[in-house]
């Protein structure tokens, strides 16, 4: 009792004051606000359950990289799409953006990095969403950085042999002398809109990165 129901809101106010009062409910009563679009079986921006939302990616954006990309993942659908509900009911989010940069070291190898190594590191702040305070990094983002981690170095999704560096010489001496190089390579994500499905889009980016950087994969 004394909840503000859906309904209540008026179809034919102007489309920006609508938007506004959707989003204020959404706030406020976020599982109410969901159940309303779950019982026609649409999502708040117009699609259907079961599709995905539109996922863009652009590579080499930063030339002091080795590699690097921008994805965006959502708030990019055609709202007249929607059958189900009308296009002036519709909520978009703004999208979940996260930008990856790869910086590429040469150093020797290690009996625990004998192929080298990838490490990800990932920044979830404020900048991103009210949710991220600043400081030491949130438990979602460490968790995230883990994730990502062991997805690069410990699945076959990308050859660490790429990483090895094949000397020309034929001398065994020469090859000796210098050690087994290889290198390591430092991505760094950052998230800059924080709209939901945040691992699929860090984990684009950072492939989409790499793949820029012309890394190999198996």
């Amino acid at each position: 009792k004394g909840k503000p129901f859906f309904c209540l809101f008026s179809f034919h106010q102007k489309e920006s004051n609508f938007l506004l009062q959707m989003e204020t409910f959404r706030k406020i009563y976020p599982s109410e606000f969901y159940k309303k679009f779950l019982v026609h079986g649409v999502r708040p921006d117009g699609r259907s359950l079961n599709r995905c939302r539109t996922t863009s990616v652009n590579w080499g954006l930063f030339g002091g990289s080795n590699g690097s990309s921008f994805v965006k993942i959502g708030s990019s659908i055609p709202l007249e799409e929607s059958s189900k509900i009308e296009p002036s009911s519709q909520w978009t989010g703004e999208g979940t953006c996260v930008t990856c940069a790869v910086v590429a070291e040469l150093g020797l190898a290690t009996p625990n990095t004998p192929n080298g190594q990838i490490v990800v590191n990932v920044e979830l702040g404020p900048i991103c969403s009210t949710k991220f305070k600043g400081g030491p990094p949130s438990e979602e983002a460490q968790s995230l950085g883990q994730f990502l981690n062991g997805i690069v170095n410990q699945s076959s999704l990308v050859s660490l042999d790429g990483l090895k560096v094949i000397w020309n010489s034929k001398s065994s001496e020469e090859k000796e002398s210098v050690g087994p190089f290889v290198w390591y390579l430092y991505a760094d994500l950052y998230c800059l809109n924080y709209d939901g499905s945040v691992v699929d889009a860090s984990l684009i980016s950072l492939i989409a990165a790499l793949e820029n950087g012309f890394f190999f994969y198996s």
